[in-house]
């Protein structure tokens, strides 16, 4: 038997028509490398709703939520841990915070990310954006 025929087909087809929606992949080379699923980046429920605008306080709740699970993500890392949701969660909540700063001043984003990492151990509170 080839080992080519024994590979897992990871295919983004292959995943959209197990989960029924599109998977987070990252170009690799001449295919992508699918990272894994998770309803709130790759699902229905990940799309924005047209005619909603949130008020500033709801873009701060929501910079404070996306700082949250990066803190949780910067936690597990310090401790050794690492997994499909880290690798998903990290570039997504990134993507999130920075396209809610544009509606902010740089001040109340530092200010947000700040609080939510003040506790954090100063050997390891590196705010990655």
């Amino acid at each position: 038997m080839n080992i080519e025929e024994n590979k897992r087909d990871a295919s983004e087809e292959v995943l959209s028509k197990v989960t029924g929606v599109e998977p987070f992949s990252i170009p690799f080379g001449d295919s992508r490398i699918v990272i894994g699923y998770y309803p709130g980046i790759n699902g229905e429920d990940s799309k924005g709703v047209l005619g909603v605008e949130p008020t500033r306080d709801e873009i701060k709740a929501l910079v404070r939520y996306h700082s949250k699970l990066l803190r949780a993500v910067d936690e597990n890392w310090s401790n050794g841990q690492s997994g499909s949701w880290e690798i998903r969660q990290f570039p997504y909540s990134n993507s999130r915070i920075n396209y809610y700063a544009q509606f902010l001043s740089e001040k109340e984003v530092d200010e947000i990310v700040k609080d939510v990492y003040k506790d954090f151990n100063e050997r390891d509170a590196d705010v990655p954006f």
